[in-house]
C-alpha cells in the first residue's frame, strides 16, 4: 500500500477538489482543457456532521466561453456543480459545493497566479 489505511491520496484536499471540478468542466463539449482552472475559495469540513462545504470558482480566460453565457451558461456550471458533487460523494457523506465563474485576464501569463492555483 502507498497510503495508511484510509488515505487515498498525498494531495491536499482543495487540490483534489479543483481536480474533480477541472475534469467534469472539461468534459463538456466545445471546451480546451489549458483553457480552465479551478480555483478553491474556501472549504470547511464540519467536525459536527459528515458535511463539507466548499467555495470554488471556475476561472476563465479573457472572456467567457460560448458555453458559459446566458441561461446556457447558468445550465453548464449547474451541470459541472452537480456532477463533480455526485464524484465527489464516496468521499465524504454530504458535499455542499457553491461553483461560480470568475473571468480573470490572460490569467495563463500570470505564474505567481498560477503557482497559487497549484
Amino acid at each position: 500500500m502507498y497510503f495508511p489505511a484510509g488515505q487515498h491520496s498525498d494531495q491536499p484536499l482543495e487540490l483534489l477538489v479543483a481536480e474533480l471540478v477541472r475534469e467534469q468542466r472539461c468534459g463538456a463539449p466545445r471546451e480546451v482543457p489549458h483553457a480552465v482552472a479551478v480555483e478553491v475559495a474556501s472549504l470547511v469540513e464540519r467536525t459536527n456532521r459528515p458535511l463539507v462545504e466548499i467555495e470554488a470558482y471556475l476561472i476563465r480566460r479573457d472572456g467567457v466561453a460560448e458555453g458559459d453565457r446566458g441561461r446556457q451558461g447558468g445550465r453548464v456550471v449547474k451541470a459541472v456543480g452537480t456532477a463533480a458533487r455526485t464524484r465527489s460523494s464516496p468521499c465524504s457523506a454530504c458535499v455542499f459545493l457553491d461553483l461560480r465563474v470568475k473571468v480573470r485576464k490572460r490569467w495563463r501569463r500570470d505564474e505567481r497566479y498560477i503557482e497559487r492555483l497549484l
